[in-house]
């Protein structure tokens, strides 16, 4: 499987479903403040506002391991990857812009990402780690989801 790019590509995502978290536990805390009939009173209102708030945090830490394992990445590896990945930019734009063929770009990606998915795993972030933490986050597990040869199916 390839985890350094499900998280490559999830990243921004796990980042807007924690700021979308966030407006929702603001909600349910107003909410709350204004009136005690909400769900189950008062118990069932802080349950709520600690399960969203615990999600929230478990997308942050997804998150914040890209961004660990980035910075850890060597600068010029670091580049390609963010204009691949997070960029998305067309891969013959990018062999155009550094004048190099598009196996020759290939290769250099598969070094980076390499060099990318040694600094997720010396962080923790592990293939092990995110098919137990995040499986139930149905993107992921659709990621996730393997094709005949063991590679994740990847798609945008």
């Amino acid at each position: 499987m390839n985890h350094e790019l499900v998280m490559l590509r999830g990243a921004l995502r796990m980042k807007q479903s924690a700021k979308d978290l966030n407006k929702t536990i603001r909600t349910l805390a107003l909410k709350s403040y204004s009136t005690l009939n909400f769900r189950d009173g008062t118990m069932g209102q802080v349950e709520a506002i600690c399960n969203y708030t615990e999600k929230r945090n478990s997308y942050l830490n997804f998150y914040n391991g890209v961004a660990k394992a980035l910075k850890r990445t060597p600068k010029g590896y670091r580049a390609l990857i963010c204009e691949v990945y997070l960029r998305k930019t067309d891969k013959q734009s990018i062999c155009q812009k550094y004048k190099v063929s598009l196996s020759t770009l290939y290769r250099y990606l598969s070094k980076a990402r390499k060099k990318f998915r040694d600094s997720l795993n010396d962080l923790g972030y592990s293939e092990s780690w995110l098919t137990t933490n995040y499986q139930s986050v149905p993107w992921v597990a659709e990621m996730l989801k393997t094709s005949g040869k063991g590679r994740a199916v990847l798609f945008d």
